[in-house]
């Protein structure tokens, strides 16, 4: 009662006092609580051999509580050498008694091979025993197991991998407090393992681990706080607030954790969430870096480098960049190569510089991959190979790096390493936006002002007519089954709406689509078009870009299907191929009808010529008369409305061809806005 002040006021020594005499009586529960109140200082000055006699007397009474402290003193060392054998021993008689913490303690020892062999099913059995009585470090501990030792032992140790499952026992832990558990739900949560990513619920457990002091946790929320607020600023997780991802980077770092410590660094030198202090930034970085923190010890050695917060410092620049560099930090190895290729704080090396760029680029490191291309291809540090700059340039480019993206241009610009084909070289310069390589290229047209679109409503009118009345003819003629000529009819209109339907097409792209027959570019020289002509002839590759000629207009298309599409579009309009069959379809539909009247007058003035009043009775005659007479005004019609769409088909295919020429400057200037950098507007 006096230990726990539950009726009386908390009084440790009193508590001693009638712990000893009970303990004198052979009391194994007396015995068990003054050992304890010896180990931890409780009325007592400490002293662990006492502690440990109390135990054992115990202990050899049946007493769990006492086998399971006996049996931590052992693992320990404290009052005894340490023995995990022993250790093992004391717990499992605990733990056969079901005393919680030895269950949960025996599968610590079984986990990691303590005083027994390793054995992760056995460990799993005592932590799932300790986890049903609520033991909050064995649920956390099983869940633990069921998530991270499913990878490392899945050919049977232990159990399979079971993210659902480590989480129920996560879930369990934490809802006890426990803050690893919190921890590693938050974890779970954040990172999609065993339920449905929801970064919300991350933030919430982080939050609850981190408000108990778990270093971890605030690290992790400050990285919530910072980052996620980028890609979830729609309210997923948490919004961005650099503010509170300094918070909890402060203080998880105040607590040693050296992730923080860097990234809290790193808030400061590029003033996110606080203003911009390099000496904060320095310092910071210089506590993560003294725990071995690679990426900090990278970013240390550049604020030295560049004179950042400290007095410019190559030597300890280079010392902090191999340090990092050694233990396989990418981005230190291509700094350091830098500092041996440029020789700053060591001697210049290039072979060094090659090497530390290589491990570097090996690991995916897009600037590295540029620079051991840019080596290859001036032979410093390794023989000059284009072939072996071209591949890691193209590695580089892979990951959108702006440089090599004008390296490669340059390589497919002069055919080094890889054929030389101007399209190619135009494409990456226009991906690295870089002006001047395209001017050596390309050249900027000066363009008349902008005019108005011609006949909008005319051609549109037109359109709307010639489609209208094909679609019509169409349906008219598919369901016409008496018409012995609606078959053919049929086909003649499907041609004419497929082809309108083209135009009509056409006409959009042209309005809507970028780089598409544009004329305030053209090559340099007509050399230069030919060569992209006869490399298209010689690969059966469509080029990125193409210079083609209309009506003498030189138009240039960047991308496959634009220059796919001018290709059509020129050849047809320059072949007259649409044109030419329409005339033709109207000119065999008008020459079809043509023939029915002819027939259908024929046989009119046939009948007039054998009329004979005597024979013939009247009114079947002029009912024969009249149906002829119809059928001939019906196709004297249909022949005057061919004419009359042939008329305007024709009026429509020239409006077209205006609209292509002056629609070159709305695409000019659409392509103008969307390239500003190589085409200035002023």
């Amino acid at each position: 009662m006096y230990q726990h002040g539950l009726g009386v006021e908390r009084d440790d020594i009193n508590a001693v006092e009638w712990y000893t005499k009970a303990a004198n009586q052979g009391n194994p529960s007396a015995q068990n609580n003054l050992g304890y109140m010896y180990q931890h200082e409780r009325g007592v000055e400490r002293d662990y051999d006492k502690a440990v006699k109390l135990y054992t007397k115990a202990a050899n009474q049946g007493n769990p509580s006492a086998q399971n402290n006996l049996g931590h003193m052992y693992q320990h060392g404290l009052g005894v050498e340490r023995d995990d054998i022993n250790a093992v021993e004391w717990y499992t008689k605990a733990a056969n008694q079901g005393e919680v913490t030895a269950q949960y303690n025996l599968g610590y020892m079984y986990q990691n091979g303590l005083g027994v062999k390793h054995d992760y099913t056995t460990a799993m059995e005592w932590y799932t025993k300790a986890a049903n009585q609520g033991n909050p470090y064995a649920q956390t501990r099983l869940g633990h197991m069921y998530y991270n030792l499913g990878h490392m032992y899945q050919h049977g140790l232990g159990v399979e991998h079971d993210g659902t499952k480590a989480v129920e026992w996560y879930i369990k832990a934490a809802s006890q407090g426990h803050a690893a558990a919190q921890h590693r739900l938050g974890h779970m949560y954040e990172h999609g393992l065993g339920v449905e990513r929801d970064d919300t619920k991350a933030v919430e457990w982080y939050t609850k681990a981190a408000s108990q002091g778990h270093a971890t946790a605030q690290h992790r929320l400050g990285h919530m706080y910072y980052n996620l607020g980028h890609m979830y600023h729609h309210g997923l997780g948490v919004e961005h607030d650099g503010t509170k991802a300094v918070e909890w980077y402060t203080k998880a770092a105040n607590q040693g954790d050296p992730y923080a410590q860097n990234n809290l660094g790193y808030m400061y030198q590029h003033e996110r969430g606080v203003e911009r202090d390099d000496t904060k930034a320095v310092e910071w970085f210089t506590k993560a870096a003294n725990q071995g923190n690679p990426t900090a010890q990278n970013n240390l050695g550049h604020m030295y480098q560049h004179g950042l917060g400290v007095e410019r410092d190559y030597d300890k620049a280079v010392k902090l960049y191999t340090k990092a560099a050694n233990q396989g930090n990418p981005h230190a190895q291509n700094n350091l190569g830098h500092m041996y290729q440029h020789g700053l704080g060591v001697e210049r090396d290039y072979d060094k510089a090659v090497k530390l760029y290589t491990k570097a680029a090996n690991q995916g490191h897009a600037r590295a991959q540029h620079l051991v291309g840019t080596m290859y291809k001036n032979g410093f540090g390794v023989e000059r190979d284009y072939i072996a700059a071209v591949e890691w340039y193209i590695k580089a480019v892979s990951q959108g790096y702006a440089d090599a993206q004008t390296s490669l241009g340059f390589m497919y610009q002069y055919g080094k390493g890889i054929e030389k084909d101007l399209a190619q070289a135009s494409f990456w310069f226009m991906k690295a936006k870089r002006k001047d390589h395209l001017l050596n290229i390309f050249k900027i047209n000066s363009l008349p002002p902008l005019t108005a679109p011609p006949y909008p409503e005319q051609i549109n009118f037109i359109e709307a007519d010639l489609l209208g009345s094909w679609q019509a003819m169409l349906v008219q003629n598919k369901y016409d089954l008496d018409d012995k000529y609606s078959s053919l009819n049929r086909d003649a209109y499907e041609q004419l709406e497929e082809i309108m339907v083209q135009f009509i097409s056409l006409r959009h792209r042209l309005r809507t689509q970028s780089g598409l027959m544009i004329s305030c570019l053209v090559f340099q020289t007509l050399k230069d078009v030919t060569a992209v002509e006869e490399r298209e002839k010689a690969t059966k590759v469509i080029p990125y870009v193409k210079q083609q000629t209309l009506l003498a207009n030189a138009y240039l298309s960047f991308g496959e299907d634009n220059v796919r599409l001018a290709d059509e579009i020129i050849n047809n309009l320059n072949s007259k191929h649409f044109y030419k069959k329409v005339e033709s379809i109207l000119e065999q539909l008008q020459e079809a009808y043509k023939e029915v009247l002819t027939k259908a007058e024929t046989e009119i003035k046939k009948q007039l010529q054998m009329l004979d009043l005597e024979v013939i009775e009247e009114p079947q005659f002029s009912k024969r008369l009249a149906r002829k007479n119809e059928l001939a005004i019906t196709f004297t019609n249909k022949v005057q409305a061919v004419e009359e769409e042939t008329k305007k088909f024709r009026i429509y295919y020239n409006l077209f061809l205006d609209e292509v020429e002056k629609g070159q400057y709305y695409r000019n200037q659409k392509f103008q806005q969307e390239n500003e950098y190589l085409l200035n507007l002023e």
